[in-house]
């Protein structure tokens, strides 16, 4: 007998999160002012505490707790005069208040990022399918024995020191970006204003960064920002939602031929910058090799 019940296909992505408007200001000036989620609001502050407890650990402990690798792309990191952070790319310690709050904060900013590229999708009128290949895995906090030649997606937890902590104008590298701050300090680029000025960001941001930017034929910018010094000091969290390498993405879901290796987009991008995280020796040597020269605001537009 029919009860009169019908069947439905399940949804084929993430419901849209951003309005029109939104996203057009995203396409337009590679940054988005956003309101969080409850929820994910709710995680960021208890993982601000807990990582305002690691700060106030000695250095000795910070070190070893999580060791240097890879440069600035793994472990706990000190600039003095700047800043201090520790990048975070998989589960290390079991027992760590601070990375279950961090899987937490994880999980749902990977989440919140796959419904802003969706969105994006969308308006392109491209299935939300075409993600599968870039995100593949970093949506949950990778464990111990993940590969990190592969997986690059990570979350940094920021202490700007009072002053002078500051990050020099830059781009991201990856997909999409959340920033969230516990103080004033970060500026987005506004290319509307003539000559171009920064904008204090009142809100957590949400970046694109140059793989998306790749991928987008150019239709997107990515977004310049910088984060300039507080009298009293600043913490932040920082999540890049980065392309999986061990994978290859076909272009005509962007508009482009052939099937291209992620591992290869993003080692093109990575030679023309450098990082603004690294100590200041360092940097220099850097920027010196990168292929594009980074120059101040008013001559700086990212490609």
């Amino acid at each position: 007998m029919d009860s009169g019940e019908k069947d439905y296909a399940s949804p084929a992505g993430p419901p849209p999160l951003l309005d029109p408007e939104q996203l057009q200001h995203l396409c337009t000036h590679g940054w988005l002012l956003l309101d969080l989620p409850a929820e994910l609001e709710a995680r960021l502050e208890q993982l601000s505490a807990s990582t305002s407890g690691f700060f106030g650990t000695d250095i000795e402990s910070k070190t070893s707790t999580y060791p240097k690798r890879q440069g600035t792309e793994y472990g706990y990191y000190r600039v003095e005069s700047e800043k201090e952070y520790v990048t975070l790319r998989r589960r290390v310690h079991s027992d760590s208040v601070l990375e279950t709050h961090a899987e937490h904060v994880w999980y749902s900013s990977a989440g919140l990022l796959h419904r802003i590229l969706c969105d994006l999708s969308r308006m392109g009128d491209s299935p939300n399918t075409v993600w599968d290949s870039l995100i593949s895995g970093a949506v949950h906090y990778p464990t111990l024995d993940t590969d990190l030649k592969d997986s690059i997606t990570l979350m940094r937890l920021f202490n700007y020191f009072p002053t002078t902590g500051m990050a020099d104008p830059h781009t991201d590298t990856g997909l999409l970006t959340l920033c969230v701050g516990g103080a004033a300090g970060l500026e987005v680029a506004d290319w509307t204003a003539d000559p171009p000025v920064w904008i204090p960001a009142s809100k957590p941001c949400i970046l694109v960064g140059e793989t998306l930017r790749a991928l987008s034929q150019g239709a997107l910018i990515a977004g310049c920002h910088r984060v300039v010094g507080n009298p009293k000091g600043r913490t932040s969290v920082v999540f890049a939602l980065r392309p999986n390498l061990g994978l290859s993405t076909d272009m005509a879901s962007f508009g482009g031929d052939g099937v291209v290796s992620n591992r290869e987009l993003y080692n093109e991008i990575k030679r023309e910058k450098y990082s603004i995280n690294a100590k200041q020796d360092v940097r220099e040597k850097q920027r010196a090799m990168a292929t594009r020269e980074p120059q101040r605001l008013i001559e700086y537009r990212p490609r």
